[in-house]
């Protein structure tokens, strides 16, 4: 996660349920702490799911609520929204990496964020987003519109399990408000259905106001959400 703040970490604790109680993400949380200090870290930030167990472990280690994310899932075999004629819909795998980084840059500089965010270099980024295993190039899509891919729709898949996740949904700014991320959107959850998947996930800071009204459009239902909590070190 690359940020422009000076001094800020990102963390995470995950402890088996059948595991907790006994110490082991406290001990855990203090050595991060131990290694984010080395790194000249004054502030960090996690991403809890919104219960009472993780609330409570934040809490007690002094972690204040920040923002909150809605999660929320939809069947892709549910969806019937129309494919926009006018927009012209490609798969990422067609278009290559290096088209997909492009938009994946432009649109996350303005994504609402604990941390205001930093350009991601390209390789990093296609060790990262393009080569993990579970990213499906043929089932993420782009849109064009006037001869520009302009926005996308980036789709994380488990077909063996019947589950993905909509990981990440951008359109350039000077490309916003006229479909093209819920054409991309729309393209995705078609693969979706026809490749086995009956569950696709995703979570949308609940400041956005745009892409809320587009899941709900798409029929998703929200589940949970993921709230980021910050603590100084």
């Amino acid at each position: 996660m690359h940020t422009t703040a000076i001094g800020a970490a990102f963390v995470g604790v995950i402890v088996d349920p059948a595991h907790r109680r006994r110490g082991i993400g406290t001990a855990l949380l203090e050595r991060l702490a131990d290694h984010v200090r080395r790194h000249d870290a004054t502030t960090w930030t996690g991403v809890i799911f919104e219960n009472d167990v993780s609330s409570d472990f934040a809490r007690r280690h002094g972690f204040e609520n920040e923002r909150a994310a809605v999660v929320s899932a939809v069947d892709p075999r549910s969806v019937d929204l129309p494919s926009p004629s006018s927009v012209e819909v490609v798969s990422a795998r067609a278009l290559g990496p290096e088209v997909v980084f492009q938009i994946d840059s432009a649109g996350a500089l303005d994504e609402p964020l604990p941390n205001p965010p930093a350009p991601m270099p390209y390789d990093e980024w296609l060790s990262d987003i393009w080569d993990e295993p579970s990213f499906t190039s043929e089932g993420s899509f782009v849109t064009i519109s006037d001869g520009t891919p302009a926005a996308l729709a980036l789709l994380y898949a488990a077909p063996e399990f019947g589950r993905a996740v909509i990981a990440f949904t951008a359109t350039i700014p000077e490309f916003r408000g006229r479909g093209l991320a819920l054409a991309a959107k729309i393209a995705t959850m078609r693969w979706a259905a026809a490749h086995g998947i009956t569950r696709v996930w995703t979570a949308n800071d609940d400041t956005n106001a745009p892409m809320l009204a587009i899941n709900a459009r798409l029929g998703y239902r929200p589940e949970g959400r993921l709230v980021t909590v910050r603590n100084s070190l």
